[in-house]
């Protein structure tokens, strides 16, 4: 019995079409998420940033398209008499950049305002991308094209900062249908790899057809849930899908296309602050404080303390953000390192360390700065600092950005 288990409050968005969310293709794929690659980002849904400043999610890295046969190889194997036998044969060309991807429309989906053509962005609970394919049926041995199609599609994965489960979502609409990919099927199946299982999954089995206004466009889901929930435990899962176009007019029955999907790791190591729940592992949540915000003394002097060469800076080269330690007895170290109770305090201030105590980078462990600032606004900082870490899930040794602006 899950007793931490609350089911994902998107999937009730799709309950009027008894889609409880949805996966994509990403085009005929998955996202290609490595955790050493992948961007900075904040986030722009739910939790709610630690300042009242809006976080602009980052671009991420292109993603990897991963199929059976593209169409140079399909070529090179005509070429090279490797078929065994006539008929037609199938394969898969991306449209080159700069020709705009046109939006499947759905009414199902929350796609995020910021989700582009051709780039893969992300934010520490979102990850979106759109593309476009074309598929290409070719005769053997003559290598003459019988027909053909292009996809849209729409790649979308969102997880909960308190809940542990987390969709895929896609969507998928057709042009210029013709020759032998007329009739082609359009089918899928979900799975989830790691510390998971897939909860849920709706992949609708259908001819592929041009899209109509009005009409409902391809679209599925795979939903997967943790099974890392109890106190303390920390777990990393795939949840991905593999979409399949078949036709009975081609030698190769099926194309086949899946590939990676972001990593997406849960806890629940923060069960004294907040229940269990998720976020994409390999984008590093940025913490923003502002000069004009409420704490600009803290703001002001984790500006200049950067300035002198301390980490944290997400556009630095080489990067080197911070990493959070919830042991209390590293957060004591640091804290007697930089601010001794010996120091002297002027009234009303504190002494403001940076690094920050909670990190494997504070004084205890290498360079630092520190200045006496409003104590209330040091306090107050400190608290943000903390919804930050409970809201993206920064747990023991999570990278972490701190920006100023």
């Amino acid at each position: 019995m899950r007793k931490s288990y609350q089911p994902g409050r998107r999937r009730l968005i799709f309950a009027r079409k008894a889609i409880v969310g949805v996966v994509s293709l990403l085009a005929l794929s998955w996202l290609q998420f490595g955790a050493a690659d992948a961007a900075p980002a904040g986030s722009t849904a739910p939790p709610v940033p630690a300042t009242d400043a809006p976080q602009t999610p980052r671009v991420g890295p292109p993603f990897t398209f991963h199929t059976t046969d593209d169409c140079q190889t399909v070529k090179a194997k005509i070429k090279a008499h490797a078929f065994g036998s006539q008929g037609q044969v199938a394969c898969i060309t991306r449209v080159a950049a700069g020709e705009k991807t046109k939006v499947p429309a759905s009414g199902t989906i929350p796609v995020p305002s910021w989700c582009e053509n051709d780039v893969i962005k992300s934010t520490r609970f979102e990850v979106c991308g759109m593309s476009r394919w074309d598929i290409s049926v070719v005769k053997v041995p003559s290598g003459t094209p019988s027909g053909g199609m292009r996809v849209n599609q729409l790649g979308y994965l969102h997880a909960d900062y308190d809940k542990i489960d987390w969709q895929y979502e896609a969507v998928q609409t057709f042009e210029n249908i013709w020759g032998d990919a007329e009739g082609t099927t359009v089918s899928a199946t979900g799975w989830c790899h790691g510390d998971c299982l897939v909860e849920n999954q709706f992949w609708p089995t259908q001819i592929a057809k041009p899209s109509v206004p009005g009409e409902e466009p391809w679209e599925g889901y795979v939903v997967g849930v943790s099974n890392k929930f109890q106190a303390n435990e920390i777990g990393d899962g795939v949840l991905g899908g593999e979409t399949t176009l078949s036709n009975p007019k081609w030698t190769n029955l099926k194309l086949s296309n899946a590939g990676d999907a972001p990593n997406v790791r849960c806890d629940n190591v923060l069960w004294a602050q907040q229940a269990a729940g998720c976020a994409v592992s390999g984008v590093i949540p940025e913490m923003f404080y502002e000069l004009n915000g409420p704490y600009p003394e803290l703001a002001r002097h984790i500006k200049q303390a950067q300035a002198k060469g301390l980490p944290g800076v997400i556009d630095r080269k080489p990067p080197a953000p911070l990493t959070r330690a919830m042991d209390q007895k590293v957060r004591r170290a640091n804290n007697r390192a930089a601010c001794p109770d010996s120091l002297p305090r002027p009234e009303g201030e504190d002494c403001d360390e940076y690094p920050f105590a909670s990190t494997w980078q504070g004084a205890a462990f290498g360079p630092y700065d520190i200045e006496m600032i409003n104590a209330k606004q040091n306090e107050d900082g400190g608290t943000a600092l903390n919804k930050f870490f409970n809201q993206n899930r920064v747990i023991e040794e999570t990278p972490f950005w701190v920006t100023i602006r």
